[in-house]
């Protein structure tokens, strides 16, 4: 679970729509009963989301809030990341999001009338992975290099700044929007990095042996970003209940993860 444990603290957005959002609703509805809550969150070819979100998910604790209240959870992830995820919700083809606050100012500044339910993770990290063999060993090296990683998002804007940080810029380097193939493309050598999250990148370098990280946003606070869940107010407007099930899971599984710390 160490990729959870970097991401458990909890900050919940209060309001009078949420009052007594840590009491269950006791709901008796029958399976064919509940009402169907679509959530989306980007992926990158990864089979895990981060943080105190994706711990909720995995541990099936948004579930179980939710048919409390009389809701199913139809859960979706979007391999386009952010972008991908603020199509789906401008649509109305899911109620929730759960990603990166940068998308959820983007969709917020395309007139999209979204509500903030809560900021999940206010400490969220992205890093760089190269081959091992490609002799990159700091950003600096990056200099006439693929780049790939997923446009619209935080990663984005942590990327641009460590390049900033340094001595190159955008121009420098060559940059590809990607996320389900970026794998296959550091292996084999159609990228020289990859730029994501910072439990992505650990799962490649640690756990597929794919790959030295040679740089995280946790050299510079700056470089970080919050992660946060996004509601379609008008799916909000007469289903509050929905939204304080999700944030009494993301409560368990804050207090999870730190029980757990393995």
């Amino acid at each position: 679970m160490n990729k959870y444990l970097k991401a458990i603290i909890l900050t919940i957005i209060a309001g009078a729509v949420f009052a007594g959002c840590t009491a269950g609703g006791g709901n008796d509805s029958s399976a064919d009963d509940l009402k169907e809550v679509k959530l989306g969150y980007p992926i990158g070819g990864i089979d895990f989301i981060d943080g105190v979100g994706g711990l909720a998910l995995e541990l099936g604790y948004l579930e179980e809030e939710l048919e409390k209240e009389g809701f199913k959870l139809n859960s979706q992830g979007f391999t386009g990341a952010g972008p991908a995820v603020n199509e789906a919700l401008a649509s109305g083809n899911i109620d929730f999001a759960l990603y990166a606050d940068f998308p959820g100012i983007v969709i917020q500044s395309r007139g999209i009338d979204t509500r903030l339910i809560s900021i999940v993770n206010t400490q969220g990290h992205a890093g760089i992975v190269v081959g091992d063999d490609s002799g990159i060993e700091s950003v600096a090296d990056l200099k006439g290099k693929k780049i790939a990683y997923p446009r619209g998002t935080f990663i984005q804007k942590y990327l641009l700044q460590a390049l900033e940080e340094y001595g190159l810029s955008e121009a420098d380097v060559e940059l590809i929007n990607m996320t389900t193939d970026a794998e296959a493309a550091l292996v084999s050598g159609d990228v020289d990095a990859i730029a994501y999250t910072d439990g992505v990148i650990a799962n490649l370098a640690f756990e597929k042996n794919i790959g030295k990280i040679i740089n995280t946003s946790r050299e510079n606070d700056d470089w970080t970003g919050a992660f946060v869940l996004i509601g379609r107010s008008d799916f909000i407007d007469g289903n509050e209940k929905a939204a304080t099930a999700f944030l009494r899971a993301f409560i368990r599984a804050k207090e999870y993860a730190v029980e757990n710390p393995q």
